[in-house]
């Protein structure tokens, strides 16, 4: 790839698209149809597609580890039998571009009437139908152009792109898979052999229905009132629940004509009308939500790149409002608290069991887990941006007008995602102080009883002091050996002296302690004296 110069310092380090990808690459074509493992059947297409042109420098044992377990809940065998049909949620979109014959474009004529293209084929696919879908060659149906939307990717459906990837897209498609398995945001630019963009949406999304459905994969995690409430306020209904999603998409090629398009979405989480099913049915590109028509298809990628990183971005961003503007109004009755004392002794009471503090510990917690994963799509997108960016300049008025608008739109819900951050953090430093005053409250409280206590054993102490006497008498005065001349005189005589010993002893230790410790003190600057006379 070509880089600017150390004079262009605002741009330094920045990838510019490579100029021969604006021209057929017709001799690369041909790799797209070489498979990364043989059809050999001893040979483990997972183990081939993991290892093959593996970096030495990576941990033998963990890289990849996640994906592998991924990919170990499927059976090739499933793919390449008769096996029951499953659900059609695969979108497959092959076509090539009329101007076959011309080695450049002309994007004018594209942006406003961009034509349809020849060997077209459109089809809805389960896993299965997707892996024979693939193992066709590229060469002779003319899918120059391809686009897979996969909606709640199964191992199945994961593992028809792993035994089918070429030799070209085989590093790229795998770390496009382990991203998308570990559910962490990513936006980047790669270019091994071709060129590659993708990026990663983390979010979360709320929604109402049953809170015991999860996600039939196992992959995402979901949060339901159970786990997330505020002391006698939940934050979410019954029927609520927060559910981790991921959007990923990537765009790989060789050239501005042959390229494969991948995206993946989840509707596991509830109804909604981002399924493969809806946009075939209405005709629509799945990719960017519906933003164009499948009739007429984006042929350039960093546009097609661009447009549906605009959509998605947007997309992540109202589920984004929609989590913090709840969690906003479910938490205002805490900002509510100073102006009432009735309100303020409801909300912030202990009991024995430091219930409140358990609760709003567990809030906070959750509270910070939802700014940390809004905060990593924020960064991603910032290093995208100060890095990348010139990665899409183009000198064509007719591409650069709408591309510029696309990356405004990116900008301006970046924005609304950082406002949403900013609340989410007032949010936490509430609850945090909260929490502190509470803990700061429970030790008051037991450093409270354990004075009460201290003062209750003095009292005992000095009520034993006070029958010490007493006791030792009576006992003496019971006793067969005393002189039969002893009388109840002798007797209150006795015990007087003793309680007035005693108590004389008790009164005076402190003191007593107190002169014992300055006569110590004193001997020892004395010696200390001494010693320093002698040297």
């Amino acid at each position: 790839m070509e880089q600017l110069g150390p004079s262009d310092k605002p741009y330094k380090r920045m990838l510019l698209w490579d100029k021969r990808f604006q021209s057929r690459q017709k001799q690369a074509y041909g790799s797209e149809d070489v498979r990364h493992t043989t059809a050999s059947d001893s040979e483990d297409p997972i183990e081939s597609f993991l290892t093959y042109k593996l970096d030495r420098l990576d941990p033998p044992q963990y890289t990849y580890r996640a994906l592998l377990d991924f990919l170990n809940r499927a059976r090739l065998v499933d793919l390449t039998t008769n096996i029951p049909p499953t659900e059609r949620n695969i979108l497959v979109d092959d076509r090539r571009d009329l101007t076959d014959t011309l080695s450049t474009r002309n994007w004018d004529k594209y942006v406003s009437y961009p034509p349809e293209g020849e060997s077209r084929s459109l089809n809805l696919l389960n896993e299965r139908e997707l892996y024979v879908k693939l193992c066709e060659k590229r060469a002779e149906n003319g899918a120059e152009r391809r686009t897979i939307f996969i909606t709640n990717m199964t191992p199945s459906c994961a593992l028809a792109l792993v035994a089918t990837a070429s030799i070209l897209q085989t590093n790229i498609v795998r770390d496009f898979l382990r991203r998308y398995i570990s559910y962490r945001s990513f936006w980047g630019v790669t270019a091994p052999f071709g060129f590659g963009m993708e990026f990663h949406l983390s979010y979360f999304a709320l929604r109402k229905g049953n809170p015991r459905a999860c996600d039939p994969r196992g992959m995402r995690r979901r949060i339901c009132r159970s786990l997330l409430f505020a002391p006698k306020y939940p934050l979410l209904s019954d029927d609520e629940c927060i559910h981790e999603v991921q959007t990923s998409f990537l765009v790989t090629g060789v050239d501005e004509w042959f390229w494969t398009a991948y995206c993946c979405t989840e509707t596991y989480f509830g109804e909604t009308k981002d399924t493969a099913q809806g946009y075939f049915t209405a005709g629509l590109d799945p990719s960017s939500g519906g933003a164009s028509l499948l009739k007429y298809p984006v042929w350039n990628p960093r546009e097609y790149f661009l447009g549906v990183l605009r959509r998605r971005i947007k997309q992540a961003m109202k589920e984004w409002s929609s989590v913090v503007f709840t969690v906003e109004k479910r938490l205002a009755i805490h900002d509510e608290y100073v102006f009432g004392e009735t309100l303020s002794s409801i909300l912030y009471t202990e009991d024995d069991d430091f219930s409140s503090t358990k609760e709003f510990s567990w809030t906070t917690q959750v509270l910070w887990m939802l700014h940390n994963s809004l905060t990593q799509t924020i960064e991603s997108w910032e290093s995208f941006e100060s890095i990348h960016r010139r990665y899409f300049d183009v000198r064509e008025q007719s591409l650069q007008a709408p591309w510029e608008t696309y990356l405004v739109s990116i900008d301006k819900d970046v924005t609304e995602l950082k406002l949403l951050r900013r609340a989410l953090q007032q949010k936490i430093e509430m609850f945090d102080n909260i929490r502190r005053s509470f803990q700061s409250a429970t030790a008051l409280g037991e450093a409270r009883i354990v004075t009460t206590q201290g003062k209750s054993i003095t009292m005992l102490t000095m009520v034993t002091i006070v029958y010490l006497p007493l006791s030792l008498v009576t006992t003496a005065f019971s006793m067969t050996v005393l002189p039969k001349g002893a009388s109840l005189k002798h007797y209150f005589i006795l015990l007087s002296t003793f309680t007035t010993a005693t108590l004389s002893v008790v009164f005076s230790l402190n003191k007593l302690r107190t002169m014992w410790e300055k006569r110590k003190a004193r001997r020892t600057v004395a010696s200390q004296n001494v010693k320093i006379y002698e040297a």
